[in-house]
């Protein structure tokens, strides 16, 4: 098996068939049993010519950074609102005007 190592000896990569290029290592040690079904970079390290699961392993989050709205993004909003009360102000006077077409009633 081939490893490549990042400056803090995690395991960044790791194949068992074909080449990792420049810098890897070769490893004929044995391997944590959950090794494969659990693989991220950085959650092994080398130690001692050892694999050993990353105690300081913190797992990557995908959380994007809250970016406040554009200045065409607020005046889409505020165009968006103002077609909404246009529309339900067009709605009320279609209302009195059905009403006043029958006769006055409601």
């Amino acid at each position: 098996m081939l490893l490549k190592l990042n400056s803090a000896n995690e395991i960044i990569e790791y194949c068992e068939i074909g080449t990792l290029g420049e810098g890897s290592i070769e490893f004929l040690g044995d391997l944590p049993t959950d090794f494969y079904d659990t693989f991220l970079p950085k959650k092994y390290l080398l130690q001692d010519e050892s694999v050993i699961a990353n105690s300081s392993y913190t797992a990557p989050t995908n959380d994007l950074p809250t970016l406040p709205p554009t200045a065409e993004q607020q005046a889409l909003t505020a165009m968006a609102q103002q077609a909404a009360e246009h529309q339900q102000h067009i709605s009320s006077l279609e209302k009195a005007l059905t009403a006043l077409a029958q006769g006055g009633k409601n």
